[in-house]
């Protein structure tokens, strides 16, 4: 069954407890269900909540608003059944009524503002020379907060009730999130193309190796595509303390500050030389307001009025300075701080590739022995293995006295492997299966929150290693890079020397960093492998279970004296929720199940299975209908601690009388066609669900069955059918097949419904269970 919105009872308001009526109810689920399942924009939403509410009451003097910060901005407006254009209202946020409700966050009922207007916790603010008299505002939420209001409005006094008041609150806690969603929808929207922008720029970026080339063509790059008014890059001098100038657009800088050999003092000379000490960007949007501004020759850049800097970053290690000027006052945003940042992180990357290239020796060298590490890994080793042969092979590699792979569970690491250099018999490895608490390990801990590769030059002098550790294993100087892949930290690459303090060189920290990016995947790899073990096996365990839940249902439509009976079962998943039966009973009547339970997959095929047990014991017991569904709700509450529900539909039809005695409880109405007028009527008499309150309400019905009456039951994944349009099968679709087969026998209809419906739906996944029993009599 399709996933109902619910009516959260505890958030209606506290003026009253008067019930709607069920075509309420319902118009309120079908609201909710189309405002929370709607993939639109705020005002395209809005304007979807509007409709709802014109459903449900009288909207003719209606707006719908939300606020942006202390501006109230109106969506949708109705005055007197005219529809008005949108307004932006300047503080409106926090004045009048709508002010109070974004305070408080309670609804408010006015009868009549003439004799109420003294009494009224705010003041209204109208631009009307005919105010209204009476109205309902309520407050839309999200949370805790409210992010706008509703309100409808009459010129008659006493026009509204407390039960509106409640239908329009329940609207607005269905809209509140449903246009969170929105924002959020459009935000991540909006970022995704930013974020293919940047992806088009880094792409050009990434293929030049020769860093003047490179950098020229990332200034204009980013100068053309964003239009900014200067774009220049300064570069750190690793141990001089200066940033020298690389390149800049236009402006014909480049080739001057080139020759004069520009650079700015870190620290000290403006926002690159403050950017460059902190590694953080730094935006002014009024650079005379800025006291670290430091202007660039005015005389080459005279209307410099923001500025925007932001490091160019690997790792911990600034290696330089991405700067951006604009003409106008207050240019940046928060976005162009996000594009920025992350150009500038493909533009470090690609400084770092360049300077890696010429460093080409040390890297040919550490990426031959880490093609021994990929080698003894390349085996479809288990983890343990994997990580003893990187234990045994590091360190020799990365020439350290020892290594140890130590995995994260949680809070604890717990080594997984430890391996010695063959050379020094004196060190022993780390008792493996050792579990020690991050709390009481500060350097894993840090390693793995800082996800950067750490070391202690000499223990002795530091509290990152626990002194227990320390005197055990003899540990001197220590290395730790996390384990990460897909930026999950799996857990920590240990090496240490044990004879005196060690500096680890950038060689070290490279080879031990590889090694752990290797096993690192190694290890994921291996846990995928595990895990796509584990879905095979469930996939199967799913299709045996399909198989016994086919075996549950009727293999075949029965045969009874003058009706022709057929069947349609669809599960959406492996095991379904939707079930069938039909149950022999004495003096040769018939009886007919149809039901969909509240859930999807295994637990509603056990709940169904519970279900179907219980109607097959019960019914046989002579009971109405009614009693039977009664007595099996009775039952499911006894034996089910889950929260699902059933809908169910059972009658008896009897062909000698032929008659049909029925009772639903809840279940989707089913269609009877009459032959002598070839009209179509929905059995509408039903009760409430089965599952949920120990007593329901339901009461039998009867109809009689005439030659060439046709009698069709189904659940909702006929008419909830949904194409890739988002549109529903609906019932008068429904009919219309029906109405246009109507002469052909039982199995043809039913047939027919099945590929009308799989006609609509066209390409689009089958998201509920499907299921139809047809019902012809023939004399």
């Amino acid at each position: 069954m399709a996933d109902m919105p619910s009516v959260n009872r505890d958030a209606l308001p506290p003026v009253g407890r008067a019930p709607l009526h069920l075509d309420e109810l319902r118009a309120l689920a079908e609201a909710g269900q189309a405002i929370v399942q709607a993939r639109m924009d705020e005002d395209q939403l809005c304007e979807l909540i509007f409709q709802h509410a014109t459903r449900l009451m009288d909207a003719s003097s209606f707006h719908l608003g939300l606020f942006d910060r202390d501006d109230f901005v109106i969506k949708v407006w109705m005055r007197h059944g005219q529809r008005l254009p949108g307004a932006r209202f300047v503080g409106g946020a926090n004045d009048g009524i709508v002010g109070w409700l974004r305070r408080n966050r309670q609804p408010l009922l006015v009868h009549d503002f003439e004799t109420e207007m003294q009494d009224l916790p705010a003041r209204p603010r109208y631009d009307d020379e005919h105010p209204p008299r009476s109205a309902v505002f309520v407050p839309i939420l999200a949370g805790e907060q409210a992010i706008g209001s509703l309100a409808v409005q009459s010129d008659e006094p006493g026009a509204f009730s407390e039960e509106g008041l409640r239908i329009l609150f329940i609207i607005a806690n269905q809209a509140g999130v449903a246009l969170v969603n929105a924002r959020l929808y459009q935000v991540v929207e909006r970022r995704a193309r930013q974020l293919q922008t940047v992806a088009q720029v880094s792409r050009k970026v990434a293929a030049i190796l020769d860093l003047d080339q490179l950098l020229n063509q990332v200034v204009e790059l980013i100068r053309d595509r964003f239009g900014y008014y200067h774009v220049q890059i300064f570069v750190v001098a690793q141990g001089t303390g200066r940033a020298y100038f690389r390149a800049s657009s236009g402006h014909n800088l480049n080739k001057m500050w080139l020759r004069h050999g520009r650079f700015v003092r870190i620290g000290s000379e403006g926002i690159i030389g403050w950017v460059a000490q902190h590694g953080q960007p730094l935006l002014a949007n009024d650079v005379s307001l800025e006291s670290r501004y430091f202007p660039d020759d005015p005389r080459l850049l005279p209307d410099t009025q923001a500025e925007l800097g932001v490091p160019l970053m690997v790792e911990d290690r600034v290696l330089g300075v991405l700067d951006v000027q604009a003409r106008e006052l207050n240019a940046f945003t928060s976005e162009d701080l996000f594009i920025l940042t992350a150009l500038a992180d493909q533009i470090a990357v690609a400084i770092e590739d360049t300077r890696l290239y010429q460093a080409a020796k040390d890297e040919a060298a550490i990426s031959s022995a880490l093609l021994d590490v990929a080698n003894a890994m390349a085996r479809p080793y288990r983890v343990p293995e994997m990580a003893n042969t990187v234990a045994r092979l590091t360190p020799s590699l990365a020439g350290v006295d020892r290594c140890t792979v130590m995995i994260l569970d949680h809070t604890t690491y717990e080594v997984l492997a430890s391996q010695c250099q063959p050379s020094a018999r004196h060190v022993k490895p780390v008792q493996t299966g050792l579990r020690v608490a991050a709390r009481d390990f500060p350097l894993l801990d840090q390693v793995c929150r800082e996800r950067r590769p750490l070391w202690v030059e000499d223990v002795s002098a530091d509290d990152l290693v626990p002194p227990e550790i320390v005197r055990r294993y003899g540990m001197q100087a220590i290395l730790g890079v996390p384990l990460i892949v897909q930026n999950e930290v799996l857990g920590v690459l240990l090496v240490d020397e044990v004879d005196a303090p060690h500096i680890f060189s950038s060689r070290q920290v490279e080879m031990v960093r590889g090694v752990a990016s290797q096993l690192a995947v190694a290890i994921e790899s291996a846990r995928l492998a595990l895990q796509e073990t584990e879905r095979a096996r469930m996939g199967e365990e799913l299709r045996v279970a399909h198989e016994i839940q086919a075996s549950f249902l009727p293999e075949a439509s029965p045969s009874l004296p003058g009706y022709d009976i057929a069947h349609v079962w669809l599960a959406a998943r492996e095991v379904a929720g939707d079930f069938f039966d039909f149950i022999p009973l004495t003096a040769r009547r018939l009886g007919l199940v149809i039901a969909d339970v509240s859930d999807k997959g295994v637990p509603a095929a056990l709940f169904m299975a519970l279900a179907r047990i219980l109607m097959r014991v019960i019914a046989a017991d002579r009971r109405s209908p009614a009693r039977v569904l009664r007595r099996v709700n009775e039952l499911l509450l006894e034996n089910s601690r889950s929260d699902m529900f059933i809908t169910l539909w059972y009658g008896v039809l009897d062909p000698v009388q032929h008659d049909l005695l029925f009772a639903n409880a809840g279940h989707n109405p089913p269609l009877l066609l009459s032959a002598a007028t070839g009209k179509i009527r929905l059995l509408r008499k039903h009760g409430l669900i089965l599952g949920i309150l120990p007593i329901v309400a339901l009461e039998d019905d009867r109809v009689a069955l005439a030659p060439g009456d046709i009698l069709i039951l189904y659940t909702d994944g006929v008419t909830d059918a949904i194409n890739l349009g988002e549109e529903s099968f609906e019932m008068t679709r429904l009919q219309d097949v029906v109405l246009a087969h109507q002469t052909q026998s039982a199995a043809a209809i039913a047939e027919a419904i099945k590929a009308a419906v799989r006609e609509f739906v066209g390409s689009a996944p089958q998201f509920d269970d499907l299921t139809l029993i047809v019902v012809k009599r023939l004399i």
